[in-house]
């Protein structure tokens, strides 16, 4: 209950960071860790300690050997030892504190040794026990600047602190909690013999706030990253989708046209143009009614309806060809029924 309970509630959703995870052998990288008991049964583990309490076992140096260590408060040091890696997060720059916890009942699993090394052992037993590689549970603490004032990576001293202290200070220190996972040993592996990275994301909206580099006046910089976006010049399936996406509209015409701005006015439009493209426009006959050379930015063109003399044409269907240099060519099937001069209007 303590810390399902209101260490849980006083953790927003607001304060959880992206943070990657590094796994690693070299060990100037690793990180002095707290380490949890992971039974949850005081009579079977070690010392009587409490589930997600510290280990009741002296701490450990980066090879597993007793090192002697004392904490803040000047007390000899229990359940301590070293995370082979360490957490960033990748919003502000941040290294994080880290733990993780052991099972000490599952010593074939290395569950008491205080060292981060899970098995890939899933269950085991008659009765199929969960042994989860040992339960190396690993979790990643935020800073915090209220109470308890907690700070980025000092090797879970202060954190350390808190966990050695009374019910309401483990609650509060458990509550800068923002990321725990069951990482396990990859079966047929030996462990650290790759480098490997954990990527945890959350998607938050563009803020301002302080971080720890001084670029940009140790403000967010947001970078983009436009791999495999890049145009591609010479591509057969990309220049076919260009070609096909060219269209004339309205088709059918039915003697009027949104285009149009009065009366006497006839248009229609040839969408999607590449910048350069000739357009030749026939009858059913093959005769040219009209050709327009395009060299413009604009992505469509106007056509009134008229012939290169300047006659409109009469009622029917028209063949639109579109000539893109380099690229291809498209024609499309138009027909349109035209209306007679509204005299009306003069």
């Amino acid at each position: 209950p303590l810390f399902n309970g209101n260490a849980v509630k006083g953790s927003a959703l607001k304060d959880l960071a992206s943070v990657d995870i590094v796994f690693t052998s070299d060990k100037s990288k690793w990180s002095r860790a707290m380490v949890f008991e992971a039974r949850n049964d005081v009579v079977l583990a070690e010392g009587g300690a409490k589930h997600l309490q510290l280990r009741e076992s002296p701490s450990v140096d980066k090879f597993g050997n007793p090192d002697g260590a004392v904490s803040l408060s000047g007390k000899p040091m229990k359940g301590a030892g070293w995370f082979p890696g360490y957490a960033i997060n990748v919003e502000t720059g941040e290294r994080l504190n880290i733990a993780f916890a052991e099972d000490s009942w599952l010593a074939g699993e290395n569950g008491r040794d205080l060292r981060w090394n899970p098995t890939s052992t899933v269950e085991a037993g008659a009765n199929q026990e969960l042994m989860m590689g040992g339960k190396h549970y690993v979790y990643v603490f935020r800073s915090t600047t209220t109470n308890p004032v907690l700070p980025t990576y000092d090797g879970c001293a202060k954190l350390y602190q808190n966990m050695d202290s009374t019910d309401i200070q483990k609650m509060l220190a458990m509550r800068s909690c923002i990321w725990a996972g069951i990482p396990m040993l990859e079966p047929g592996h030996s462990l650290l013999s790759t480098k490997a990275k954990v990527k945890l994301r959350v998607e938050k909206p563009y803020a301002s706030y302080t971080t720890a580099s001084l670029t940009n006046g140790g403000l967010p910089m947001y970078e983009f990253d436009m791999t495999g976006m890049d145009v591609k010049l010479g591509n057969g399936i990309a220049m076919d989708s260009a070609l096909a996406l060219i269209n004339v509209v309205p088709n059918p015409y039915y003697a009027f046209s949104l285009y149009e701005t009065g009366t006497l006015d006839n248009r229609i439009k040839i969408t999607n143009l590449p910048e350069e493209c000739t357009i030749s426009i026939y009858n059913v006959n093959g005769t040219l009614m009209r050709r327009f050379a395009k060299s413009d930015p604009k992505t469509s063109l106007d056509w009134d309806l008229k012939n290169h003399v300047d006659i409109p044409i009469a009622t029917g269907v028209y063949l639109i060809h579109v000539k893109v240099p380099g690229i291809g060519e498209r024609t499309l099937k138009w027909y349109g029924v035209m209306k007679p001069t509204d005299l009306n209007g003069f």
